[in-house]
């Protein structure tokens, strides 16, 4: 009788949760149902699809409300510069003679757009190649096709290229740091520079540091077998491999002095041109020269010193925005490059925290994509063919 109330039990337990489960099963049923019955009713009341919401975007004419305020908010600062008591560290207190309003116009061009830009992304860079110019054959042939076939230049094919190339050997680093002591034995085993940047895809020059520094090398004694590649100290194999990632290594190098006399040469030229329209501005020697009066005069000066490449002493305005600072680059910028990107935006937001809107003019033009509030971003030809707009009435005065 035990054994038959027991099974009585179990039968009477199993039925209920079965009739659970199918209670639980039904629910999810009908609430499936209605769900869809209430789509469908909803799509009968409006006779349309639903749409999908379409992202903000300063490009397509819709304007973020946040980041026009932002942008109106440092227009406004640009304007009040010379007004407000006292002027901001770096203007100085008296201008001789007094600012005025000069406004200049010209025909701004568009960005690259973004999928050329892609496009390019894919092209430019070949893996293991650092060199300015490209090495591989292929990879030349390329970039010349590709730049036949679409508004890029071959300037900013190049440029990109270099940009993609530092951001590598920016990401690389802890990669040949980590790997070390396989690349010291590598090289020692006869592998060269040009196999090892193929195999971890890092500049030559940065793996002949990391190796160098490995066997016991000191940076001095690194940087200036860099420079003159003799010396007792260095092999054979040594020196051919540095003279090797001199050719094939623009990025990582230790001698800038080429970048650094085409930087200057550019930003003398648009001093030049401001100097042309009569623009009175600061460039950054007399800055740092008026920096060190004032701290000298007020040793409680506690303000740091910011350089733009020219602080403008003239209320600018360049197409009806106020201008406060330029700053020239003689790069092709893109969001895509982030490395370089997140530094260029670093600098914006110090210059605009200070003295308001500013102007960034490329040398190689950008990506339609790049925006940042607090600047203005001008292709180098546009810059130089800026003119008066009042020119009458300046040259009456």
């Amino acid at each position: 009788q035990s054994k038959h109330r027991t099974s009585r039990r179990r039968g009477r337990r199993g039925r209920r949760e079965g009739n659970l489960l199918l209670n639980a099963f039904s629910t999810k049923e009908q609430r499936r149902s209605e769900k869809k019955s209430r789509k469908s009713a909803t799509s009968m009341k409006l006779d349309v699809a639903p749409k999908k919401k379409e992202k903000k975007s300063d490009r397509d004419g819709v304007i973020d409300s946040s980041r026009d305020l932002e942008a109106m908010k440092y227009h406004q600062q640009a304007l009040n510069r010379f007004l407000v008591t006292p002027r901001p560290p770096g203007i100085p207190a008296e201008i001789s003679p007094p600012p005025r309003v000069i406004t200049l116009q010209c025909t701004l061009t568009e960005g690259v757009p973004v999928d050329v830009q892609k496009r390019a992304a894919m092209i430019v860079r070949h893996r293991g190649e650092f060199s300015r110019e490209p090495i591989h054959s292929e990879t030349d042939k390329r970039i010349k096709q590709f730049v036949s076939e679409t508004t890029m230049t071959w300037a900013q094919a190049i440029s990109l290229r270099s940009q993609f190339q530092s951001q590598r050997a920016l990401f690389s680093f802890g990669n040949v740091i980590k790997n070390v002591s396989a690349l010291l034995k590598a090289y020692s085993q006869g592998c060269g520079v040009i196999e090892l940047s193929n195999r971890f895809d890092a500049p030559p020059y940065q793996l002949l540091r990391a190796i160098f520094k490995e066997r016991g090398a000191g940076k001095s004694s690194i940087r200036q077998a860099f420079i003159y590649p003799s010396g007792k100290k260095w092999s054979e194999f040594d020196i051919h491999q540095i003279k090797l990632a001199k050719v094939l290594d623009t990025c990582s190098g230790p001698d800038m002095t080429i970048q650094q006399k085409k930087a200057t040469e550019f930003e003398d030229k648009l001093k030049e041109k401001l100097k042309s329209l009569r623009v009175k501005f600061l460039d950054e020697i007399q800055m740092r020269s008026n920096y060190e009066k004032s701290k000298k005069e007020n040793k409680s000066q506690k303000t740091h010193l910011l350089t733009p490449d020219m602080l403008l002493l003239d209320d600018v305005r360049i197409n009806g925005v106020p201008i406060s600072w330029i700053d020239a680059k003689c790069y092709y910028i893109s969001r895509d490059v982030k490395s370089t990107f997140s530094r260029i935006k670093k600098m914006i937001k110090k210059y605009r925290e200070r003295f308001g809107h500013g102007l960034v003019v490329l040398k190689e033009g950008f990506c339609e994509n790049v925006d940042c509030p607090g600047a203005t971003f001008i292709h180098a030809n546009d810059f130089f063919d800026l003119h008066v707009a009042n020119e009458a009435k300046r040259d009456a005065e």
